[in-house]
């Protein structure tokens, strides 16, 4: 087999040897980059997310403790929010009745019914959707895809029609989700409307984790001043500060042992709340089941009215965190937290309040304090317990969903790069990063600090939950239309409801904006800001290295002439400038080169041959990617081919928004085996193994670019002359990104500078 055969059809890796239980390697042509996926690979995987029996009841056990940490909490402090004056009781079967037919509608219908069917291979969340939006529209944060992603076994793409096949007439809802894709790809400003979308509903969620430990933790201290009313409101401030103190503090030592123990709490919260909550409807008020007619609930407004509207600021914290049904089903699956809500948790909140409606229609004047009030007092104090162990482990869900989201959008570079710790070997997702763990210890306690009532930090927490909602609603809405082409009837019906149902309650929350509201919007802007500036940062020094590796191998590199030179005779494979017709020394060894480009060469190899005219046998020009989707099977990381040269290369090296760009030992020693068997199939340097050339010196580069412009059209957006004056400040203190790991002693770095 000759040397074009080899360059026009892909290879597969020997069957025999370490090499072989690597990862593919794929041999493409300079033309076209396709991949040989490992279907199999991706069948198995798809097994696991498929889990019955009893692997699934005990995803469904597993979940209560990290999914439903939030909503599961929420009668802590619901109640208290809804009234700021003694109700009557009508009011309070009333405010019952919204509360019961918004978690069904939120929690049930939304969330389980609709938004978790739009999930990413089995990841969620608004970097999941929007994710599945980008493949379907053929864009990426940067524009469009690169048609090799396409290829990529969990790369869902509509399935293409056979020839011959008849093509029904597509239909409104069809032509209207083909057009909208169409306007995605090729319209910018959508694409930056789209992404601030998402980036927005981020920042909420951000803010939730914020607030999520601050109510959560003052809610429950808030039972000692139940349990002795001479205590002062600032000893409940200071208690909760300390916990919460505490909580974040223990955070650099992982979740993977106390992690066990939440399901158990939660589980143990809602069942002792439940019976408590059946033992106050027998006692108190057993026709309280009455308040489930939806006439409670209108007759409600019609009593009222203003205030019966502002009151729809605190009946929607019965819903809190519910988003993490959908934002952290990728560690679980939909079938198991689905399990888990309609046997477990939405009956149990369902009895939960219906119980302390029953205590608090009885007991008016409890109506601050209604959650603590309500338990009998012979068994006050392990109540009391296991509410704060609850409300503990509410708030570590939350924060463990900052971290991971945090990691996502540095993924999509939309987020300066922070350092990330892996607290847990066992269980993807286990990681801690200090910066914003920190951050949100000290946002916590200012809260706290600040509003020093759970009532007020209620105020602003309504704010969070109700833009989660919207923004989801939003985004399933785009799903529907570009990705499942769901008839316009369905979308209207569905959707239309649900914006009715939230844009009701985003009124009576914004009202609420001047006494507390404003605090959680306050903290979305700025990290929907520094997100923003930190992904136009990122896109204009891709548009810059672009604009300026405009140069090809074969404009500054050709082949020496066989048969020697004046200077003796050349052995195959010489080189010599194409500029000037000398030689080009080759040293032995293998250098490696990051290029933005898939096309030309990187600045850095370009002034290093002008500098020394020297160049290592073996050169790799590695292109590391992010495709919009959540991870990428190992078997398909590896793009690999060779240049015009020999001992020229090109890597794409490919990472999903979950996958960790670990460039550690194992990625450099796994690189050169990628690069060594490829050789071996192109029969190049046959006598080196992967060892032989591990053990060889390295050359990294890494091109550091400042204040550089876009070049090309950009967005009214991305031409905001402030921005290249603020992302300089922004990079100052970054964590800087790590190079695959080598010695160093073998390490060259090639700094480029671009200048406006």
């Amino acid at each position: 087999m000759n040397q074009a055969d080899l360059e026009g059809s892909p290879e597969r890796a020997p069957s025999q040897g370490k090499l072989a239980k690597v990862a593919q390697v794929v041999s493409v042509s300079p033309r076209t980059w396709t991949d040989d996926a490992d279907l199999e690979a991706g069948a198995q995987d798809a097994k696991a997310k498929n889990a019955k029996g009893w692997p699934l009841l005990l995803l469904a056990y597993q979940s209560v403790g990290v999914i439903f940490g939030g909503v599961g909490t929420s009668p802590l402090y619901t109640f208290p929010n809804v009234f700021s004056r003694t109700p009557m009781a009508d009011d309070v079967l009333g405010a019952t009745c919204l509360m019961l037919w918004t978690l069904t509608i939120i929690m049930v219908v939304k969330y389980i019914l609709v938004v978790m069917h739009a999930n990413d291979d089995g990841e969620g969340g608004t970097f999941a959707m929007y994710s599945l939006l980008c493949r379907h529209a053929n864009i990426t944060p940067y524009g469009q895809t690169h048609h090799t992603d396409t290829n990529l076994s969990r790369y869902s793409m509509s399935v293409r029609t056979p020839r011959g096949t008849k093509v029904r007439k597509l239909g409104l809802s069809e032509r209207w989700g083909i057009r909208l894709a169409r306007a995605l790809q090729h319209r910018r400003d959508l694409q930056q409307a789209l992404l601030i979308l998402v980036l927005a509903g981020t920042g909420m969620v951000l803010g939730d984790g914020v607030l999520t430990p601050a109510a959560s933790v003052m809610s429950a201290m808030a039972g000692l001043r139940v349990a002795q009313p001479t205590l002062s409101n600032n000893v409940v401030v200071g208690v909760s500060c300390a916990i919460l103190v505490c909580l974040f503090s223990v955070q650099r030592f992982g979740t993977a042992k106390i992690a066990q123990v939440f399901s158990p709490v939660l589980i143990v919260f809602l069942i002792t709340n439940a019976v408590v909550s059946a033992y106050n409807i027998a006692a108190y008020m057993p026709g309280v089941f009455k308040c489930l007619s939806p006439r409670y609930g209108i007759q409600f407004f019609i009593n009222n009215h203003k205030s019966g509207w502002i009151a729809l600021g605190g009946i929607v914290l019965a819903i809190t965190g519910s988003e993490a049904m959908f934002a952290d089903m990728g560690h679980f699956s939909h079938r198991a937290i689905t399990i888990a809500t309609f046997a477990l948790v939405y009956p149990s909140l369902l009895v939960i309040y219906l119980g302390e409606a029953a205590f608090l229609a009885t007991h008016l004047d409890t109506y601050a304090q209604s959650y603590y009030q309500a338990i009998p007092k012979p068994i006050f104090w392990p109540m009391f317990v296991i509410a704060t162990l609850a409300a503990l482990v509410g708030s570590q869900s939350l924060i463990s969903s900052a971290f991971s989201i945090i990691r996502q959008a540095g993924s999509l570079h939309c987020f300066p790069r922070v350092k990330v710790v892996h607290t847990g070997t066992s269980v993807e997702g286990q990681i801690y990063i200090p910066e914003v763990n920190w951050m949100l210890c000290l946002l916590a306690v200012a809260a706290v600090l600040g509003f020093r009532d759970v009532n007020a930090i209620g105020f602003a927490f309504g704010v969070t939950v109700v833009a989660v909602m919207l923004i989801t609603t939003v985004l399933t809405v785009l799903v529907m239309l570009i990705v499942w082409h769901t008839h316009l009837a369905w979308i209207v019906a569905i959707c239309g409801s649900l914006f009715f149902i939230e844009g009701v309650y985003l009124s009576s929350v914004l009202f609420k904006v001047p006494r507390g509201g404003w605090f959680p919007l306050a903290m979305a802007a700025v990290l929907l800001f520094i997100s923003y500036v930190w992904h136009w940062g990122s896109a204009n020094k891709l548009a810059v290295s672009q604009h300026t590796q405009h140069q090809l191998l074969e404009s500054l590199l050709t082949l020496a002439p066989e048969g020697g030179s004046s200077s003796g005779e050349q052995p195959p494979g010489s080189l010599q400038s194409a500029a000037t017709g000398r030689l080009v020394n080759r040293s032995p060894g293998l250098a490696l080169y990051y290029s933005e480009s898939l096309s030309s060469l990187p600045s850095s190899f370009i002034k290093l041959l002008r500098s020394v005219s020297s160049v290592h046998q073996a050169n790799i020009f590695l292109t590391i990617r992010q495709v919009p989707m959540p991870s990428v099977l190992p078997s398909e990381r590896y793009l690999v081919r060779n240049m015009s040269l020999p001992g020229f290369y090109r890597v794409i090296c490919r990472f999903g928004y979950r996958d960790q760009v670990d460039q550690g030992p194992g990625f450099t020693k796994e690189l050169v085996q990628k690069v060594a068997e490829y050789m071996r199939f192109k029969a190049l340097h046959a006598k080196w193994s992967a060892a032989d050339i591990y053990d060889e010196p390295f050359q990294l580069s890494k091109d550091q670019e400042k204040d550089g412009q876009r070049a090309g059209k950009a967005s009214h957006l991305q031409s905001w002359p402030v921005l290249p004056h603020i992302l300089p400040t922004m990079s100052e203190g970054i964590e800087p990104p790590q190079p695959p790991a080598v010695p160093l002693d073998d390490v060259l770095e090639v700094r480029v500078m671009y200048r406006a």
